[in-house]
């Protein structure tokens, strides 16, 4: 049980990093593109660039993370060197508690209509007034 608890602990480290790196390098790239001058003074919106950006691998680990925990949690057992779990099933689906989860989804709704008024007061009025 203690291995687990630092694998738990190690792991959100390891995502504080990744979430530290990430507004580092965000905040770097921003910084850099406010001072590089314009040949007339004036800044100009970003040209449209397709393909590969700075976010597409931030999102598409974000993505792949997202399905290894969906299908993590399908995973009857499933330790280290394996690249598969050892079989799926819908077991701890159907003895999950979710009261939490309606916890969560009911104070995020909540939060979200307290909070849209104010933003759109904001938005509409905020440098007007």
């Amino acid at each position: 049980m203690a291995m687990q608890a630092r694998g738990a602990a190690a792991s959100l480290v390891l995502l504080a990093l990744l979430l530290l790196a990430a507004t580092l390098v965000r905040g770097l790239w921003q910084g850099y593109q406010r001072h590089l001058p314009d040949p007339d003074g004036l800044r100009q919106p970003a040209a449209v660039r397709h393909g590969l950006n700075l976010h597409t691998p931030l999102f598409l680990t974000g993505y792949a993370v997202l399905a290894v925990l969906l299908l993590w949690s399908f995973a009857e057992t499933w330790f280290f060197p394996a690249l598969w779990p050892d079989g799926l099933s819908w077991q701890s689906w159907r003895t999950a508690d979710w009261a939490p989860f309606w916890t969560t989804l009911w104070l995020a709704a909540a939060a979200s209509l307290l909070c849209l008024p104010a933003a759109l007061v904001w938005l509409e009025w905020g440098r007007n007034a």
